[in-house]
């Protein structure tokens, strides 16, 4: 069974050969290309979302502090959570950019950029969550 797609790919300069025997799995991952691209926009601008909200909540719980009881490092420490959050935020808002780019020009090589960007995007989140309340917090 040939695959017209997997040919084509071949054929553009962005082509990554790899080891998979069987062209219908090669084909089967291009199709879901532009489904999985819009599941990833979707993704990290509601994480994105959720980051700004929390470190919106952070910062504003540094603010509510009274500044002459508090100490001055209980103070930083909220804030710093709060800046450490920014990265994460900016990063989703890069990966949907990276995801709209992909839905606007179809590439094979963006779309693997998107998906291993989006992951990462995910284990940060998720090492930033549990660093900020296990330390910070």
């Amino acid at each position: 069974m040939e695959c017209l797609q997997l040919r084509q790919l071949e054929k553009s300069w962005f082509y990554f050969p790899c080891n998979i025997p069987n062209c219908v799995i090669a084909c089967a991952a291009m199709e879901i290309a532009k489904d999985a691209s819009i599941a990833i926009l979707g993704a990290s601008v509601a994480l994105g979302g959720l980051l700004l909200i929390f470190c919106g909540f952070l910062f504003a719980q540094a603010a509510s502090f009274p500044k002459d009881t508090t100490p001055d490092e209980l103070i930083d420490r909220y804030r710093n959570a709060g800046r450490y959050g920014v990265y994460p935020f900016v990063f989703s808002l890069l990966i949907a950019g990276l995801s709209l780019a992909q839905l606007l020009w179809p590439s094979h090589c963006l779309f693997v950029i998107c998906c291993l960007t989006f992951f990462a995007l995910l284990l940060w989140t998720a090492l930033y969550g549990t660093l900020i309340s296990w330390r910070y917090l």
